[in-house]
């Protein structure tokens, strides 16, 4: 396993001792971090597409250990109630599959526990009127999410999503992605399409997975 963290870590310690080398840029600890997490989150939108298109098996499976439940208050209000996630930076996917399951709490209550169905943002004018008039659901929007219907006992939701966290363990044939990604779209290291991670003649790519622990270079 690595970490964000580490993968950046890492990637600095080529780019200060010479291994990786541009002309126009000056990399710093902080700057690099920035740079894995949008490489990670290029990775994993890509992987999602891929598994979705394919169909050949669940598309959730690849970060389904990187979910993390979070608390987050229910704004008060009528038939809509505001969470606000502005605090709480995640890893955007398609079709808002980032935000994995939104659990009502509140005590003496028997909405909560149940998991809340989101619908997105182009259908979810269907269920605000008609026949589905006090249908419970939420609707993703930009930072917030519109809770839908619930009862004035909710005080919280708990929200397990992707959330862009530096120390959240990642895979390690993931990790290798991720270094590829940057290396490439950043450093504009182009061969590095060329280079499997099976590779192990490659002394750059043995060391890298040396120092991400990964099966394969020991």
């Amino acid at each position: 396993m690595a970490t964000l963290k580490g993968i950046a870590s890492l990637l600095q310690e080529m780019y200060d001792g010479g291994r990786i080398k541009v002309s126009n840029l000056t990399m710093e600890n902080r700057d690099m971090l920035e740079y894995v997490k949008l490489g990670y989150a290029a990775v994993m939108r890509d992987m999602w597409l891929s598994l979705n298109k394919g169909k050949t098996t669940d598309e959730y499976y690849f970060f389904t250990g990187l979910l993390k439940p979070r608390k987050f208050t229910l704004k008060e209000g009528r038939q809509v109630r505001i969470v606000d996630m502005s605090g709480a930076s995640t890893i955007r996917m398609p079709q808002n599959n980032h935000l994995f399951e939104v659990i009502p709490i509140g005590s003496d209550c028997a909405e909560g526990g149940e998991p809340i169905p989101m619908c997105q943002p182009a259908e979810a004018k269907f269920y605000k009127g008609g026949d589905f008039v006090g249908y419970t659901f939420f609707e993703p929007r930009g930072s917030e999410l519109l809770v839908y219907n619930v009862g004035e006992c909710i005080k919280e939701v708990e929200v397990t999503a992707l959330y862009d966290d530096k120390d959240a363990d990642i895979p390690s044939d993931i990790a290798f992605n991720v270094i590829k990604s940057v290396l490439k779209d950043v450093f504009g290291v182009k061969e590095i399409d060329r280079v499997k991670i099976d590779d192990n003649s490659n002394m750059v790519i043995h060391q890298l997975k040396s120092q991400l622990g990964m099966a394969a270079a020991q």
